[in-house]
Order: C-alpha cells, then structure tokens, then sequence
C-alpha cells in the first residue's frame, strides 16, 4: 500500500468518497427518492473524479460542481433526444464543443468531460425510465438533489486529514534528505528532482489544511526542511563535502528528530549543526503544543 500510496492521498480520497455515499444513503432511506441507482447515488459518485484530480480545495470543490452541473446537462440531453436519429451526430458535435471549451484548461480540468459523456452514455441504459420529458426532468431534478447533498457533505468533509497527508511527505522528505546526507559521506554526486520530489506535495497538503491549524508553523517547517535539503544537495561550499564530522552529526541529529516527528512529540535536540535545523525543529516544537 505504501509503495503505491506513500502520501495517502489515494486513502483520504477513499474515505472521502465513502463518506459521500453514507451520507447520501442516510438521505435516501429518509426521503423516497425516485429512481436512485444511477441518478442519486452512482453518477454523483462517478463525478468525485474530478474532485479528487483538483490540486486545492477550491479547485475539487469547483471541479465537482462544474462536473456534476456538466454530467445533469449532458444525461439530460441524451435521453431527451435519444428516440432522435441524429442522436448520434448530436452526440458528436457535443462532445468537440465540450473539448474545445476545455481544452486549453488544465489536465484536472479536463477529465471532467470524460466523466460527463460517459455517464451520458450509461444513462442510455435506462431508457425504461425516461419515456417522457416529464420523467426525464424529474430524474435531472434527483440528480440536482444528489449534487446539493455532496456539495454540503464535501464543505463539512474533515480537511484535518490533510495534515496526516503532511506529515507523511514530511517525514519522506526527511528520509530523502538522510539518503543525500549518506551519499555525501561517499564523496558522490547526488541526483535529485525539485520538481517531482516531496517539495511539491508538501506544500499542497499544508495549503489544504483548515484555517484553524496553526498553518504559518506548517508552511515554515515545509520552508525550513526545503531549504535543509537543497543546502545538502547543492553545497554551496566544498567544506560541507569535506568535513565528513558534521556531515556524520548532521545524519545522528536529523535522525532523532525524525523519531520525534513520527511519535508527533516534540524534539529535545538543541543546538545542533545546522541553523535550518535549529528552526527547524523550534517551529516543529512549536506547531506540537500548538496542536
């Protein structure tokens, strides 16, 4: 599981889609909602897709809403004209004018047309249940329903978890820089990414964090342990490379606050080799009582 999800992005995504669909049947076994297979309970879901490619909270939430609004039009129109014979051409000239309005977006934004044909498609299916306009309508009226609840349900969604997802790239982060630590002991080049490596990662989960966490200590210790890391990948003198000592002190003391950031207490080192450390870890002692 770690190899495939070592952030648990995919795992809060999970209890996140899981939580959606508890709440929408706990509305359905209050309320008799027409026909709510596929038009209360799996379109709505299929659409959280997209709310998981969103990089921010803003971004999912908006995402969602464009693609559930998208998917209700989109059903809509296919099975209104679906007793047409140029449903088929229709379908064509639709689908190009959704890409050609999305397709200078973003990747995330994108696969909300995807989700949208294909449950226009699968709605087909269904033929038996959309024999008038009037039917039809009510079925886009329990679909709007669907989207008012998981609109509600996604804005009370704990983002608490996201700070588990931050710790974790935290805790990679520390790793990888331990690894580089070890690779400068060997005298050897260290290859690294800034781009792709836990950098970025680290930052999205700490800007996804409630406004009620102390963020300005998470955003410093996602600062200070960048900028520790790059000062061992990029030396900016060769003296870092030559006194294997500190380098041997920096690898003892980066490794007990690694402890301390994995139990979630606070770190009893002080003074250590490093200045970025000793912010480093008066910012994590700091965020521990804090939280």
């Amino acid at each position: 599981m770690d190899a495939y999800d070592p952030y648990g992005e995919q795992r809060v995504n999970g209890v996140k889609v899981v939580y959606v669909v508890m709440i929408l049947f706990a509305v359905n076994a209050v309320l008799p909602i027409p026909n709510p297979y596929f038009y209360f309970f799996f379109a709505p879901t299929f659409s959280m897709v997209a709310e998981i490619a969103g990089l921010t909270i803003p971004e999912k939430y908006r995402n969602m809403l464009h693609c559930m609004v998208i998917t209700i039009i989109t059903v809509f129109m296919f099975n209104y004209f679906a007793a047409y014979w140029f449903i088929f051409v229709l379908v064509f000239f639709y689908s190009l004018l959704l890409y050609l309005l999305f397709i200078n977006k973003q990747v995330y934004v994108v696969c909300i047309i995807p989700v949208a044909l294909a449950m226009g498609a699968y709605s087909l299916l269904y033929q038996e249940l959309n024999t008038n306009f009037y039917y039809i309508v009510n079925n886009s009226l329990t679909q709007l329903l669907a989207l008012v609840i998981v609109v509600g349900a996604l804005l009370f969604f704990p983002l608490s978890y996201y700070y588990r997802l931050w710790l974790r790239t935290l805790l990679l982060l520390i790793q990888h820089t331990l690894a580089h630590a070890a690779v400068l002991l060997k005298n050897q080049e260290i290859i690294f990414d800034p781009v792709k490596g836990h950098t970025t990662r680290l930052f999205r989960y700490a800007n996804m964090l409630p406004r009620n966490f102390p963020c300005y200590s998470v955003l410093r210790i996602s600062c200070l342990i960048n900028d520790l890391h790059l000062q061992i990948c990029v030396p900016e003198h060769d003296e870092l490379i030559l006194d294997l000592d500190r380098i041997n002190l920096l690898i003892t003391e980066l490794n007990t606050f690694k402890v301390a950031v994995a139990h979630e207490r606070p770190c009893e080192v002080k003074n250590t080799s490093f200045n970025e450390l000793d912010k480093l870890i008066h910012s994590w002692n700091y965020l521990c009582l804090a939280l």
